[in-house]
């Protein structure tokens, strides 16, 4: 929720005029905004200052009242207030320091009590399988996104029926729900459709113009008859549809800028072609892209609370086995697990990897030390960067709020765990003298509102090159 992190400035500039007198500023005699009552005698006069007012809001950074503005908004001020959500008051505020580059600034103020930093909001895409209810609860029992998502306090935005199937998305943003399902704004969503029979110009037509469903009529659309060659590849779902050797069917591309129940079930129905399968790939601009049903693991069974054993036969201790095994498996060849579930006992699960959709990839493993990096330890304006005591270059982190940790891999999980909490770092910092003794000390480290606390960490050595690589191919080895 953004309101309450969002606050209200006012800025007051006061434009001096110099200071000047009759013997320096000559009037024409009949000249009558040039009347000075001392004429003649060489007295100064001055001209009232002129005030400008401004306005603009930003928004709270940190608890202590720091707030961060657009720096066009303050610039030039002499004095800058702040009104807090829902609150009358008027702080004065102190401007902390700018960037004119960025169009960034700082502003402080004394509330007197502690501020709700900006939280950023949660967004999550999600393909949705074939019956599965578009929430969490469900008294009959059916299965429902609880399943899915372990995510609390996220919402859909608008429904997908229990027995379509693709895009949605879950957020804790109410002003992105609000747009994105008020009819007003008028959104498009995009669908393919598998209909019984092959529609004719007449029947498209129909559709685009619009039926009468429930003694209405919907909304032009838009609709397509895909080829062969124009059909994305489509997903197994989980029960196949019904099929007849000697009805034919054929896949439409319907994008709808309403949301009636069921809408193109029923429009389909009313000019002759049943809707055999539904899969939403589109909502306004966020696009179905690559997510398949569940993704990986939830389309293995996967549940949480189940504890890894083994990855492809070989013991796992760590998260970052699970990665190095992932990483490391050839396309199109699966990952063989032993779970053990709460409840039931041990389990062998097969799960065929996820391709990778954004960060293209060469082969190769290359973790990250739990050292400080040399050069930058830490990014400034961070949580990191005030860390009390201060935390320097070469420091090894060695736990983490009181857990150990031997990698980068285990410090990212501790700090997602708290990611809007304070973290206690323990560290291991060297002497810098020959044959000294390293010191153990304990480092206080701010929340931070993103799941990163800003260190910078040191690059290892390659540990492992997969076969038929582009790295294994350059001549890149391990180490």
């Amino acid at each position: 929720m953004l309101e309450p992190s969002v606050v209200y400035i006012t800025t007051e500039t006061v434009a001096k005029k110099q200071q000047t007198s009759n013997r320096r500023r000559p009037q024409a005699e009949d000249d009558e905004e040039g009347f000075n009552p001392f004429r003649g005698f060489g007295l100064p006069f001055n001209e009232p200052p002129r005030r400008r007012e401004g306005s603009g809001s930003g928004f709270i950074v940190d608890k202590n009242g720091y707030i961060l503005t657009n720096m066009h908004v303050v610039d030039g001020a002499d004095k800058i207030k702040v009104k807090l959500y829902g609150d009358r008051t008027e702080y004065p505020a102190k401007l902390i320091g700018s960037d004119p580059e960025t169009d960034v600034a700082v502003l402080k103020i004394d509330a007197g009590k502690p501020l709700p930093p900006l939280r950023p909001c949660r967004y999550v895409l999600f393909y949705k399988p074939y019956q599965v209810l578009s929430s969490f609860t469900d008294a009959e029992g059916r299965k429902t996104l609880a399943e899915y998502i372990p995510i609390p306090d996220i919402y859909a935005v608008g429904r997908l029926d229990y027995d379509s199937e693709g895009l949605m998305l879950l957020t804790d943003d109410g002003w992105l729900n609000h747009r994105l399902t008020h009819p007003r704004y008028e959104h498009p969503k995009t669908y393919l459709v598998q209909v019984e029979r092959i529609p004719d110009e007449k029947a498209l037509e129909a559709l685009r113009q619009g039926v009468v469903i429930q003694g209405r009529r919907t909304r032009p659309a838009e609709v397509a008859l895909l080829t062969e060659g124009e059909l994305p590849p489509i997903p197994e779902r989980s029960v196949p549809i019904r099929y007849r050797a000697n009805v034919p069917t054929c896949w439409l591309r319907i994008t709808l800028y309403e949301g009636m129940k069921r809408q193109i079930r029923h429009m389909t129905a009313a000019v002759g072609f049943p809707t055999l399968r539904l899969i939403r790939i589109a909502i306004g601009p966020l696009s179905l892209g690559d997510l398949a049903p569940g993704e990986g693991a939830w389309r293995a069974g996967l549940l949480p609370g189940d504890r890894i054993l083994a990855i492809n036969g070989n013991p796992a201790v760590r998260f970052q086995d699970l990665q190095y095994a992932v990483s490391l498996t050839r396309r199109e060849q699966p990952v063989e697990m032993r779970i053990q579930r709460p409840g039931v006992g041990e389990l062998n699960v097969v799960i065929m990897p996820d391709r990778i959709r954004i960060v293209p990839t060469i082969g190769v493993t290359n973790p990250l030390l739990p050292v400080l990096n040399d050069g930058l330890p830490y990014f400034p304006a961070s949580s990191a960067a005030e860390s009390e005591p201060p935390l320097t270059a070469g420091d090894r982190i060695i736990a983490v709020a009181g857990k150990p940790v031997e990698d980068y891999a285990d410090i990212h999980r501790e700090l997602t765990l708290r990611w809007d909490q304070p973290v206690l770092l323990t560290v291991r910092r060297s002497s810098g003298k020959p044959g000294g003794q390293d010191v153990v000390l304990d480092a206080n480290v701010p929340a931070q509102t993103v799941r990163d606390i800003g260190i910078r960490p040191v690059w290892g050595k390659i540990l492992a090159v997969r076969a038929g690589s582009p790295a294994e191919e350059a001549g890149i080895q391990p180490g």
